[in-house]
């Protein structure tokens, strides 16, 4: 009956998609117009996250029309129109669709949380606990009694109290901060659209709450991923145990910096975000197991197909690890994917294609569109295309035996898989791990036949507690690949820094790749094009030369390389800028001449002054090239100087400041929120 139904949904899903694609368009051709619908659908909705200002609802509710509009042109001409015009519709169709999606997801999260410039009471339920927060561990509260889902991040220490338990306490909280440096991460975005209305630190210890009777099944789920991952912690100590829980649960919070930076380092930080190798991982060997099991049942062996049963066992088993893992964005798309696969097996359809992908796409998009913004869900993708397309190319290796096909495909995902991330990572991290395929290929054996197998087991056999032995097991994999790890990330040249690549240049890069890996003849020389223009502009493009934070504090250039105002406060605004300039030094502190008025500094041949007080301004204006004020200059006065002043008003409106210079001229100026607070993620 299962099986029936399966086959019905797919039936019904290839129908429609083979329906778009019109009659000139094979199902699985390259450039069909289903994946040119989802694309559309991510193009429009990163459009919408990157305007200036909040496009409102009138503007969502004309781009529903435009949608409806082109979706009954592409149901009248399917069958009359060339597969140029059929792309372009479903292009704009889905854009349309994507930019209408997004504005009611973010309308949905409007905060009525209020923040107190002195300690307030929260009172709520933990979700998890972040233990490797500098070495004080990180609580997600979610609040009581709200009708929306809302959170407050708070440093404090948790005590006894685990996730899924009802707490009290005290804490200083405020907004989430704008990015520290202009284009970088900013944590308002995506603190938004996970309802954590707030952060800050806990003044009290944390008390028992009073008994709740809502989240019931999230508290249980949170208390069970917690479980898993303390039994896993305790019986496997140090990193070992760590990156066990972060793999069965979902929960990096064991990790250390340390021990996340070497994989990463190494190339091997895919394997913290949980996708669709874990996933694959996971499905499969469940499906492998429970259909070689079925199949030493002679009756049911010689009655019907054992791969529909092992298809059932698999589909719930990824259900059970999408729930315990946390659910993140690469996550699901791991999971639609698997279940199109699976329902695809059962209904004796070809599991893996390109519809595939766009189905999966589709769905993450309409589910939760600000996803597109993430490096998790771009990564992901990427990866995922690259691979379809090069599976349809290169169906194995012969000869040698399954063992030798098993290392050979490993060998081909993994060259295949870094090649198409590689440039995503780098507009992301600012750099790039040169040894990745090295370490992919000596480690990503051991993870996929050791590890993962293993803690399937440890997960299966947890209820009966005999978990010990695959723990222990899989720990020693573990210990395998963070020897690799560490081995790889200490060669010479393990990393490279890679500059910030100007704004809009990415979604060029992204458009060239989608071309590439997914066009055919002219389109792929376009995508070749747009990539090697956009690599070119990102080569190229003049990097900021000077930075001011939001508190008023500097980073420069000086003669002698980079220097700092003051080394000890906004020191994570200084690492930010120097990453985004692929700079390897750190910031010297900068010796200036200082008075009680404040401190003037060399900057090529003119002379950058930070104020304190506003009665040397007028002499400043006329020596100064650069005007950094700690208060606020009257308009009248700004408008008598010579100089560019920047100051306090301007910097707690507009955030902090990248300057390029030519000389001591100021060439151009990007303030973090230039146009103010025109976001909803943003007030």
């Amino acid at each position: 009956m299962f099986a029936a139904a399966a086959r019905n949904v797919i039936h019904w899903i290839t129908r429609l998609l083979e329906r778009l694609d019109g009659p000139r368009v094979r199902t699985g051709q390259v450039g069909n117009t289903a994946l040119a619908f989802a694309g559309g659908l991510i193009a429009g909705a990163a459009i919408f996250f990157s305007w200036p200002v909040d496009p409102g609802a009138i503007a969502a509710v004309s781009a529903l029309g435009v949608f409806i509009v082109l979706l009954a042109g592409l149901a009248v001409l399917q069958f009359r129109s060339s597969l140029v015009v059929l792309m372009v519709l479903a292009l704009l169709c889905g854009a349309a669709l994507g930019f209408a999606r997004s504005e009611m997801r973010s309308a949905g999260f409007d905060r009525e949380f209020q923040t107190q410039s002195r300690a307030q009471t929260v009172s709520g339920w933990i979700e998890t606990i972040d233990r490797a927060s500098n070495g004080r561990p990180r609580l997600l509260i979610r609040l009581r009694g709200s009708d929306k889902p809302m959170r407050v991040r708070i440093l404090a220490q948790p005590g006894a109290f685990r996730p899924g338990d009802s707490v009290e306490l005290e804490a200083v909280l405020d907004r989430p901060r704008r990015a520290a440096v202009p284009g970088a991460y900013d944590s308002r975005f995506f603190f938004y659209f996970r309802a954590i209305a707030a952060t800050g630190y806990a003044v009290t210890p944390v008390r028992h709450g009073e008994a709740l009777d809502q989240d019931g099944w999230a508290r249980s789920i949170a208390a069970l991923r917690a479980d898993i991952a303390e039994r896993v912690t305790t019986q496997l100590d140090g990193r070992n145990g760590a990156l066990a829980a972060a793999l069965l649960t979902g929960q990096r919070g064991y990790l250390t910096g340390a021990d996340q930076e070497a994989l990463r380092a190494s190339g091997l930080g895919h394997i913290l975000a949980i996708s669709g190798l874990h996933m694959a991982l996971l499905a499969g060997g469940v499906f492998v197991f429970v259909r070689l099991l079925t199949s030493a049942l002679t009756p049911w062996a010689g009655r019907g197909d054992t791969s529909k049963p092992a298809a059932i066992a698999a589909l719930l088993a990824a259900s059970v690890y999408l729930v315990l893992s946390g659910g993140a964005i690469p996550t699901q798309r791991a999971y639609i994917m698997a279940v199109i696969a699976l329902l695809a097996v059962m209904a004796d359809r070809r599991p893996v294609s390109r519809h595939t992908l766009a189905i999966a796409a589709i769905a993450v998009v309409m589910i939760q569109p600000e996803a597109v913004m993430g490096a998790g869900f771009q990564m992901s993708f990427a990866a995922v295309a690259a691979l379809i397309v090069v599976a349809e190319r290169w169906p194995g290796v012969g000869g040698g035996g399954r063992l030798r096909q098993a290392m050979a495909g490993l060998s081909m995902t993994s060259l295949v898989a870094g090649t198409a991330t590689a440039g995503v990572a780098a507009f992301h991290f600012h750099r790039l791990a040169q040894f990745g395929l090295l370490a992919n290929l000596l480690a990503m054996p051991v993870f996929s036949f050791v590890v993962m197998p293993l803690g399937i087991a440890a997960l299966v056999l947890m209820p009966l507690g005999l978990e010990g032995v695959p723990l222990w097991l899989m720990g020693q994999g573990i210990g395998l690949v963070f020897l690799i790890a560490d081995w790889v990330a200490g060669l010479p040249g393990s990393i490279t820094p890679v500059p910030a690549a100007p704004a809009g240049i990415f979604a060029l890069y992204a458009a060239g790749f989608g071309l590439v890996v997914l066009g055919r003849s002219l389109a792929r020389l376009a995508g070749l094009a747009g990539l090697a223009l956009a690599m070119m502009v990102w080569a190229t493009a003049p990097q900021p030369d000077l930075l001011v934070t939001e508190n008023g504090h500097l980073i420069f250039r000086g003669e002698d390389g980079w220097q700092a105002s003051d080394r000890r406060r906004d020191r994570f605004a200084r690492r930010v800028f120097l990453e985004r300039r692929a700079a390897t030094d750190p910031a010297e502190r900068a010796l200036g001449e200082c008075d009680a008025l404040g401190c003037g500094y060399p900057l090529g041949d003119g002379r950058l002054v930070r104020l304190n007080a506003l009665e040397d301004l007028e002499e400043d204006c006329r020596r100064a090239s650069l005007i950094i004020a700690s208060v606020e200059v009257p308009p009248w006065l700004a408008r008598r100087c010579a100089a560019p002043i920047i100051d306090a008003a301007g910097l707690r409106q507009h955030g902090a400041v990248v300057a390029w210079l030519d000389g001591s001229v100021i060439k151009r100026l990007r303030y973090a929120d230039p146009n103010g607070p025109t976001r909803r993620w943003m007030s």
